[in-house]
């Protein structure tokens, strides 16, 4: 007789409930980052990349070798359907955190299996760090999000090589 265990269920279905934990903690962080809003973190949020969405949005390309421009260009994007390039910010971060979930999920399920997966995609939703760059307008989360998808993109296609010259 099988287990139908609420774990064995949730393992059963594991990548459609780490999309749903993502969903729920994008939308968890957009609102607070919503409620929080016009309050700037002074430590998280003194680069203004939101300034250079807007400087982008007013016709002219921001000049910074240093500045990360997939940000700035979402930033701007959201801006404009937001009305706000700050908010923008804020949601293109909450966004990332969202991302991270899944690509925590994704990596920690292809090194350890479904259990750990899950468990630290779990961790990852409810780690206060995750909480503070989802809610600041800040490189951060969308940083840990791609560099964490592109581990786990190198890791799958190590593995395919090397399967294919076994």
């Amino acid at each position: 007789m099988r287990s139908t265990s609420k774990a064995s269920i949730l393992l059963r279905h594991d990548r459609r409930f780490v999309w749903l934990l993502a969903g729920a903690a994008f939308a968890t962080l957009a609102l607070l980052a919503i409620w929080i809003h016009p309050v700037e973190v002074p430590q998280y949020e003194n680069d203004r990349y939101h300034l250079q969405a807007e400087t982008l949005l007013s016709g002219s390309w921001p000049r910074d070798v240093y500045r990360p421009t997939l940000y700035v260009l979402l930033t701007a994007a959201l801006g404009l359907v937001t009305g706000d390039c700050f908010l923008g910010g804020k949601i293109v971060s909450s966004f990332g955190i969202a991302l991270l979930i899944v690509a925590t999920h994704r990596l920690t399920r292809e090194l350890h299996g479904r259990t750990a997966a899950v468990t630290a995609a779990m961790l990852t939703a409810v780690s206060p760090l995750a909480i503070r760059y989802g809610v600041v307008a800040g490189t951060d989360a969308l940083f840990a999000a791609l560099f964490t998808l592109a581990l786990f993109a190198s890791l799958r296609a190590a593995r395919t090589l090397d399967m294919r010259s076994a």
